[in-house]
Order: structure tokens, then sequence, then C-alpha cells
């Protein structure tokens, strides 16, 4: 009983441990995040630090909808596809503004290269589109964590999801 006791304090301790010992992404480290935005496009991104407050960033992005064509009272629904492909470069506040390390608050600019590679051609594609991002990622455990953010190429995008830091 006295073992069992001992193992569950030491359990405890160490989950307690690995929660309060979080730390931001340093310099040399990886980053994946995966996610949707408020209008169901998935997107999956890696973030090099090369500094300690800097991270260079690629992110795919898929969106797959439906458009309802409607020309002289005929309906026509097509389906389409648009990718995208962004690099960024974000700076990350935690250590100017002294947080703690679990939370991770960054902003930076975005280039982005779209094009619909399926179906109808609602906007002139290919194109590429300059951005920017504002955004927030909280570490429930060391390394998982919720990320949610804001971000501006043609209108507002709002996205969120999971990131795994290594």
């Amino acid at each position: 009983m006295v073992k069992s006791c001992i193992a569950f304090v030491l359990l405890v301790m160490s989950l307690c441990t690995d929660v309060l010992a979080q730390s931001a992404l340093k310099k040399g480290h990886l980053q994946f995040n995966g996610g949707t935005d408020q209008i169901f496009a998935y997107n999956y991104s890696a973030d090099y630090a090369f500094h300690n407050d800097l991270t260079l960033g690629f992110e795919f992005i898929s969106r797959k909808s439906k458009v309802v064509i409607s020309l002289f009272e005929v309906a026509d629904v097509q389906q389409f596809v648009v990718r995208g492909k962004v690099l960024n470069l974000n700076y990350h506040m935690n250590t100017i503004w002294d947080m703690t390390d679990n939370w991770d608050i960054y902003i930076g600019p975005n280039y982005g290269y779209y094009e619909v590679v399926k179906g109808y051609d609602m906007w002139t594609f290919p194109h590429s589109k300059l951005g920017g991002q504002l955004g927030m990622r909280y570490f429930v455990f060391r390394s998982l964590g919720l990320n949610v953010e804001l971000g501006l190429v043609d209108a507002l995008r709002i996205k969120g999801g999971l990131s795994l830091r290594l």
C-alpha cells in the first residue's frame, strides 16, 4: 500500500512538473501545427526557430467547396479545390512581455501562392499575395498546445488547431 501511494505521488509530481516546466520554442527546434478555419480550409504548417524570438514557417492550405452559379434562372453547382502555399516569418513576444512559458504570442508577415487545382475558377488564379498574421498558442503539455490565429490577406481569416513542439 505504501509503495502504491509513493508511486501515485511521484506520478502526480511528474505530471505537474511536465506542465510547469514548459518553454517557448528554442533556437534550432521545430513545431508542427494543424487545424481549420472559418471556411473549413484545412491547414498544416511547420515552424523552425532560427532565433529564440524568430521563426520561419511554411503552411499548406487546402479548401474544397461547392459554388452555385445562377445564370438566366439556371442554377449550376460546381465543386472546386483551392490550394495554397504560404511562407511566414513570426516574431514571438514572450521575451519582451516576460510571459509564462506555456503561452506563445506572435505576429508577422506572410507571402502566399494560391491556385484552383480542380473545378470552377472563381477568381483569377493562380495568384500570390502578401499578408500578415497575429496568433497565440497555449501549451497544455510540454509538447502539445492549442493555437488560434487571425490572418489578413484579402479578408480576415480565423483559424485554430493543435501545435506539436519537437
